[in-house]
């Protein structure tokens, strides 16, 4: 899951997308080109901004919170809930309904031109061990004069948010770490590790020859405690050899780790 989840809900089912990391990110609306023939009026809708993307508690916050613009013509209503966002042994996203956090307000009505804020309130008590991690969910809800004049195969195109929320130790730290899994002659996977007690937040993983690149992956990756998942390795050209090679991983904050490949785990062919 990335930072920040966009999904956008039409006829054709659900659409995933990805914005850049940073402390704010402008949203536009898009809306079917159906609706905005039978609406022209809603073309005028420009768009909202959010910031922070992502949500840390400090080790002595009881709450935090989130400020929304509207910067369209017309007014924004969102529903607000959270989930724990906890991931499998394969580093599989599952999310939860929770009472851990209480979002306050759950509905928000933003005026053209207006701002709102949204608090989490933390209601229940820390893990003085691990992280705990949630997602607060933004879930926008179409106006009725919207769907006046629609019909059921013509149908706008909502907008979700996802933004991750964590709740940290005093201490507490990721351990990632990364090996090289593959055979000679085959596209490489990156199998990474952590056993720590932190999220570890991946922005690029590459694998090198001297300073030469020779696979790689880019964009966000989220590894929570205990996780271990396989991340494949598009190829720069050709196909590499993997003895001999390293492994670079570029992490949240500009952190970087590499791992020298000695010998590469071995894949089925």
């Amino acid at each position: 899951m990335t930072d920040i989840d966009t999904r956008t809900a039409g006829p054709g089912g659900w659409h995933a997308g990805r914005a850049r990391p940073g402390a704010g990110w402008r949203l536009r609306r898009a809306w079917a080109v159906a609706l905005l023939a039978t609406a022209p009026g809603l073309a005028g809708a420009s768009g909202f901004s959010v910031a922070p993307v992502r949500l840390f508690f400090g080790e002595k916050d009881r709450a935090v919170a989130v400020r929304l613009s509207n910067e369209g013509s017309t007014e924004l209503v969102l529903h607000a809930d959270v989930q724990a966002w906890s991931q499998d042994g394969q580093g599989r996203d599952r999310l939860e309904p929770s009472d851990d956090l209480v979002v306050s307000p759950t509905v928000l009505r933003i005026k053209p031109r207006a701002e709102q804020v949204v608090r989490l309130i933390l209601v229940t008590p820390r893990d003085p061990a691990r992280q705990m991690s949630y997602r607060l969910f933004l879930r926008e809800q179409l106006p009725t004069a919207a769907l006046q004049g629609t019909d059921t195969t013509r149908l706008p195109i909502t907008l979700t948010l996802s933004l991750p929320v964590f709740i940290t130790p005093a201490r507490a730290r990721h351990a990632l770490q990364c090996e090289l899994a593959g055979t000679e002659g085959s596209a490489p996977t990156a199998v990474c590790e952590n056993p720590g007690r932190a999220h570890a937040r991946l922005g690029r993983i590459d694998l090198l020859d001297g300073t030469s690149l020779v696979a790689r992956h880019e964009g966000s990756v989220y590894l929570l405690p205990g996780t271990r998942l396989s991340i494949p390795l598009t190829v720069d050209q050709g196909t590499p050899g993997l003895r001999g090679r390293t492994l670079s991983a570029l992490l949240d904050g500009g952190e970087a780790l590499s791992w020298r490949v000695a010998q590469p785990l071995q894949t089925s062919p």
